[in-house]
């Protein structure tokens, strides 16, 4: 077993063996490799011993250029120190293996940086195919790197499209140590619905959490509260619970006959596609986009809830179908080009064709959730309503009327396939405030 006994010595030399083998002249004027080297005193077996890191920075110079004190070389070299200064100010168990894999990291970015933390968990999501996790971090480092560099920002706003930059082609030089409690209050007070930076920190405090796994930094540095119980958890962020909105996302039963009704063609397609989601017992676009014929039985639709595919993969979606899904398949199924299909796995809408992958099957849904809504914008304006009217008001309204009509709680976390009855809870909480006020008036 190795312990380190003391903290480690950095030194930067003029690497001449690749020269000395091809028998070349070494002087003043070679070119040679500038390398960093790092001499740890361990304790092995027993007995002290050094260990010497030794690491190339990618740069090349001349013993003269390496002696002077203002020129490229120089600021390779401050910045090599300040790196490992970093690593070791930032974590209190240090091998010399844990050392260099810090320094010398895949990233492509230093360690200390949270981009570079982002970047590792964004790679491993996108490499799984998870592009709506790609997509959550992604808006959650844009949020930081709008709260601390907002020029920079500007210049990054084509990130959030699927555009991200090569690592390395920006320097976002957040570090670790600077997200603090109070840092943390600061980015929350620049936004005036708390519900977003709510959502942004979740990732942020996924990231610190790797990072500390990682041992990448110190468990002294984690800005938010972990429980009550622990010493100091007053002075640390806690990250407060969105409140549901399904108060404001749920149609009455009066508002939603007036929705059902529209037959303006300039609406009817958008409010078909939200009568569909609303027969479906709150079917997802994202979930109607990947229907395909083959889920289409005789009396139901076998299908799978894709939001929660990672987590429960053999998930499935039994939706008894009526009159009403059978004409708006009718009306609108088929294929891009307009022809009908009965092919098993051709999809039912003509919103996704075969051969896409996640990222383009994530951004055709996108753009067809858009123009549904929009569609909907306009009922909403023509009916007078006072909600914004979306394909996810669907989901809710199915809930709460299915309520109000006698079904039962468990049936609903069923039907809409929660895993958690908390969650089937917050879609019932317009119906329960309507029961509580119907009980008030009998007291």
């Amino acid at each position: 077993m190795i312990n380190q006994t003391t903290q480690p010595k950095f030194s930067f030399y003029l690497d001449p063996r690749e020269s000395k083998r091809k028998k070349e002249k070494v002087n003043d004027q070679t070119i040679l490799p500038l390398k960093f080297r790092a001499t740890f005193q361990v304790i092995k077996n027993g007995k002290r011993d050094w260990i010497k890191k030794l690491i190339s920075l990618n740069h090349y110079c001349s013993k003269k250029e390496f002696n002077k004190g203002n020129n490229e070389t120089a600021a390779v070299k401050m910045a090599a120190q300040n790196k490992a200064d970093n690593i070791i100010k930032t974590n209190t168990v240090l091998t010399p293996e844990m050392f260099e894999q810090k320094f010398v990291n895949a990233a492509g970015g230093d360690l200390e940086h949270v981009a570079t933390m982002y970047d590792i968990i964004m790679d491993e999501y996108e490499s799984n195919e998870q592009t709506g996790s790609v997509d959550l971090y992604m808006a959650s480092l844009n949020s930081l790197m709008w709260f601390t560099h907002p020029t920079m920002y500007e210049k990054m706003k084509y990130r959030m499209k699927d555009k991200r930059l090569t690592k390395g082609e920006i320097e976002y030089p957040l570090t670790f140590m600077e997200i603090t409690p109070d840092w943390i209050r600061k980015f929350v007070a620049t936004f005036e619905n708390k519900t977003t930076p709510a959502i942004y920190l979740r990732q942020l405090r996924a990231v610190i959490n790797r990072a500390i796994d990682d041992e990448i930094i110190k468990e002294d540095l984690y800005p938010f509260s972990r429980s009550k119980g622990k010493r100091n958890s007053k002075k640390k962020y806690v990250i407060k619970k969105t409140k549901g909105r399904s108060a404001t996302m749920t149609l009455d039963e009066t508002d939603k006959n007036r929705v059902l009704a529209i037959q303006d063609p300039t609406m009817k397609w958008a409010v078909d596609m939200w009568r569909l989601s609303y027969y479906c017992s709150g079917l997802n676009m994202y979930d109607v986009a990947l229907l395909k014929n083959k889920c289409i039985g005789k009396d139901a639709i076998i299908t799978s809830r894709h939001k929660i595919i990672n987590t429960d993969p053999d998930n499935i979606v039994v939706i008894p179908v009526n009159k009403e899904i059978r004409q708006i398949i009718s009306d609108h199924g088929g294929l891009p080009d307009g022809t009908k299909s009965i092919a098993p796995n051709d999809y039912v809408f003509p919103i996704l064709i075969p051969g896409l992958n996640k990222r383009q099957i994530k951004n055709r849904v996108k753009d067809f959730t858009k123009a549904v809504n929009e569609g909907l914008l306009m009922v909403e304006k023509h009916l007078g309503l006072s909600i914004h009217l979306t394909t996810y008001v669907a989901r809710h309204t199915f809930a709460n009327i299915t309520l109000a009509k006698g079904g039962t709680k468990e049936y609903l976390k069923d039907a809409l396939v929660h895993s958690l009855q908390s969650t089937t809870d917050e879609y019932c909480a317009p119906f329960d405030l309507k029961l509580k006020r119907e009980m008030q008036k009998l007291l």
